[in-house]
């Protein structure tokens, strides 16, 4: 499917599965997304929206300054997690669209660090750890929990190095913008990249449909995730910086908090008097 450029009408512009422009059904991004979470920690760690795991070893720190919350973990076998106390309604036939916030996650010795979507059994995440970084697509629809972890070499669309479609080469020491969007439907596509110079790049896709024999994840409810995991060979603190959060329903609607129901009243009146001792 192609559209053409008004301003030059020899110019068409492919909506494919690389486009940024398309949604993740392949419509035009033209809707008005729905806002169903938005977070920003100027003031504090926003304990009304996020839960945290915070002990002697597993550290949590407001940085006022930075509008930013460090999680850093000492000792190997814990993991620091920050996690939404909300998992996020995906409304069939929309796009689930996330934007997630981070600084320094780059890969380091006895650390694992997470960022994405998802809790302990079910999700979509971008990891480091001290060999490389990956995108993860969790699940556990066999009855175990499997991360399948796709290693940057492998990213499908564009590996972020300088070499891929983007020219860019991206350097997780420094800040970045992970940008997921989702066609759950059960067997639909995942699509992972980040937003650089304000533009979406995507780096790499995860398909079901067609592919594999079951859903692909248990629920696509879910909630937003920062973790860092110490794994052997940790020997001082690691830490990973959580900014700001989005999650999005392109051309949803709000959804409602509860279930609305009615209750019929009595065909006959009821007379009250001071006597009845009803008010």
């Amino acid at each position: 499917m192609s559209i053409r450029d008004q301003m030059n009408p020899k110019r068409e512009i492919f909506l494919n599965k690389y486009t940024n422009i398309a949604d993740a059904f392949n419509r035009l991004r033209v809707s008005s997304p729905t806002i169903l979470f938005d977070s920003q920690l100027q003031y504090n760690k926003r304990p009304e929206h996020w839960l945290d795991n915070e002990s002697t070893s597993r550290t949590v720190t407001h940085l006022s300054s930075e509008a930013s919350v460090q999680l850093g973990v000492n000792t190997a076998g814990l993991t620091t997690i920050r996690q939404t106390r909300e998992y996020f309604r995906y409304q069939p036939g929309t796009s689930q669209l996330i934007l997630l916030t981070f600084g320094g996650m780059n890969g380091q010795s006895g650390a694992d660090k997470y960022v994405g979507y998802g809790d302990n059994l079910n999700g979509i995440f971008f990891k480091s750890d001290a060999d490389g970084y990956y995108f993860v697509r969790r699940t556990n629809t066999s009855g175990s929990v499997i991360d399948t972890e796709v290693e940057q070499a492998s990213w499908s669309f564009d590996k972020m190095n300088g070499n891929g479609p983007s020219r860019y080469n991206l350097d997780f020491s420094k800040v970045q913008i992970l940008v997921v969007d989702m066609e759950w439907l059960g067997v639909g596509r995942v699509r992972c990249g980040f937003v650089v110079d304000g533009q979406i790049v995507y780096a790499h896709e995860f398909l079901q449909a067609n592919v594999g024999t079951e859903v692909y994840m248990q629920s696509p409810n879910l909630p937003v995730r920062y973790a860092v995991a110490g794994t052997t060979g940790l020997s001082s603190t690691v830490t990973l910086k959580q900014i700001c959060a989005s999650v999005m329903s392109e051309g949803g609607r709000e959804v409602p908090s509860g279930q609305l129901r009615t209750i019929g009243t009595e065909s006959s009146l009821q007379s009250v008097t001071s006597a009845t001792g009803a008010h």
